[in-house]
């Protein structure tokens, strides 16, 4: 009788496939106290744990493993002693904010050596995202019904994410991945139909990631065009600048004639006008700009340096006028413990030192993805590569926008994408 045997290295293996299967489905979140923790969440990091105690640890002790440690024990330490002497948090924020950070600072290190197939997370993300956008056009159209539709608060598709918001990032960060696979292989039709799905499914949504959508579009068209002139001829390129015009076209047209215009054009209005501070009445958007003054406050309270601590978020007294229009509506508690933003978060609890650390090391990671696509056997080969790394970085993109939670699979699996991508083909 044969022993059935499985190799203690492909068991965070398993459960960082596992974590991606699981990542839409934030309905199913861990609910403790008033916080839900998103399984996908919790499986990232004890795979890397794992990962760090079972991969030759005694054998091998790798020099990212004594960064690991390095850092995890400065950090923990630093801002440890910062919340015995500062009390900006109860305890039990502190410990969570510290568990989250720890686990994407190590995410952020580790991650690229895990030998993860990519082509396999690519194909588990194709198959979830297409089942999302069907499933969000059935809650259009049987179970809302287009006459209610965003007739309330909930009257809006999210599939199984928490929030419509969450579904549409997700959505539109698939579209721009597909829409550059598509350019780096015209031939391929099949991604082209999926950048629009998805880019429709988006918008059902409502979500006002369409202003991440166009931000990250905008910024990508840029890159590959400066990637593609390098070494394509004329034709090809002569197709290319086809394709980008007639994105421009539909974008141009959706964004005047839907978008501003049309059927919902109010709920988009109302979450973008702030030109006239005084008559800004979105709830939505009093909480973002409220945020931001409360980033803002952090930062000359910390001396723009460390920040105000971990799980601070909410917890010191500022000045906001928006805060005080959001007090007068009964809603003074909306989103004023995660500011409404990952970048207004981060800044208040870490402080800009560190968020400037963190931009960075993103920026070399897109000129990192920018040499890779330079090469015009890789943009083809090695399309996954291409769709893993937009998809992750417009999530974050969209995040450090408007979606300030830790605890959330989309911020996960966005860093642990830019991180664990080796954009050497050799090695892929």
């Amino acid at each position: 009788m044969k022993r059935f045997y499985i190799n203690q290295n492909n068991i965070y293996k398993f459960l960082i496939y596992f974590s991606f299967l699981l990542f839409p489905f934030q309905n199913l979140a861990l609910r403790i106290s008033s916080s839900s923790y998103d399984w996908t969440v919790i499986l990232l990091i004890i795979s890397i744990f794992l990962f760090f105690i079972l991969d030759d640890f005694q054998k091998n002790f790798k020099l990212k493993k004594k960064i690991a440690i390095l850092s995890t024990l400065i950090f923990i330490t630093y801002y440890l002693i910062s919340h015995i002497i500062n009390y900006e948090a109860p305890i039990t924020r502190f410990l969570a904010s510290l568990l989250w950070l720890v686990g994407l600072l190590n995410i952020i290190i580790l991650s690229s050596s895990v030998k993860i197939n990519q082509n396999l997370i690519f194909k588990i993300l194709s198959i979830l995202l297409f089942f999302i956008c069907i499933h969000i056009w059935i809650e259009y159209f049987l179970v809302i019904g287009p006459e209610n539709y965003n007739s309330h608060i909930k009257a809006r598709s999210m599939s199984f994410f928490a929030e419509p918001s969450y579904a549409g990032l997700i959505l539109y960060a698939a579209a721009i991945g597909y829409f550059f696979i598509f350019i780096s292989n015209i031939e391929k039709k099949i991604y082209l139909f999926l950048f629009l799905l998805n880019v429709s499914s988006a918008y059902i949504t409502l979500s006002l990631h369409i202003v991440t959508f166009i931000i990250s579009l905008s910024f990508f068209i840029i890159l590959f065009l400066f990637a593609i002139k390098k070494n394509l001829s004329f034709k090809f390129n002569y197709k290319i600048y086809f394709y980008f015009l007639m994105l421009f076209s539909l974008m141009g047209y959706l964004l005047v004639f839907h978008v501003l215009n049309g059927e919902y054009g109010n709920h988009f209005l109302s979450r973008l006008t702030v030109v006239d501070p005084e008559k800004i009445k979105n709830v939505s958007l009093l909480s973002w700009l409220r945020g931001m003054d409360q980033a803002i406050a952090s930062l000359y309270k910390s001396y723009f340096v460390f920040g105000t601590g971990l799980g601070s978020t909410g917890e010191f007294e500022f000045y906001s006028e928006y805060g005080n229009k959001l007090q007068h509506v009964g809603l003074a508690n909306l989103t004023l413990k995660d500011s409404y933003s990952l970048f207004f978060r981060l800044i208040i609890e870490i402080g800009l030192l560190a968020v400037i650390i963190f931009l960075v090391y993103i920026l070399l990671r897109i000129m990192d993805f920018y040499h890779f696509i330079c090469k015009q056997n890789s943009r083809k080969k090695y399309r996954y590569l291409i769709f893993n790394f937009l998809f992750g970085i417009t999530i974050l993109i969209g995040s450090l926008i408007k979606e300030p939670n830790f605890s959330r699979s989309s911020l996960y699996i966005s860093v642990f994408l830019i991180s664990s991508i080796n954009f050497n083909p050799k090695k892929n």
